[in-house]
């Protein structure tokens, strides 16, 4: 049996398509969850922009989440709405939820 380096060169066409196969699983999850994991830091990021604004705690339910919505807007946050959002008051805190 003749096996030279030089006979034995490239991927056989099961291989090649099997590497394109594991590829394509990999590429397909990342495409699903990426936008979620994106979504999810955003949602993070405009919560810690409201706990920054000074003066929030004191304001109206309806000022805190017409805030939140503003910057869901410009996030172009898709998978939260009014619905999710608990707003709730502990003493002179604030507290925020969202499901």
């Amino acid at each position: 049996m003749n096996t030279s380096p030089k006979r034995q060169r490239g991927l056989t066409f099961t291989s090649f398509v099997f590497g394109l196969a594991l590829l394509g699983f990999f590429l397909t999850i990342a495409f699903k969850v990426g936008p979620i994991y994106l979504n999810h830091n955003k949602v993070i990021g405009a919560l810690s922009a409201l706990e920054e604004t000074p003066g929030m705690g004191g304001k109206p339910q309806s000022e805190i989440l017409s805030f939140l919505d503003k910057r869901f807007d410009v996030d172009y946050i898709t998978y939260v709405t009014r619905k999710d959002i608990i707003i709730s008051k502990d003493g002179n805190n604030l507290i925020v939820t969202i499901e």
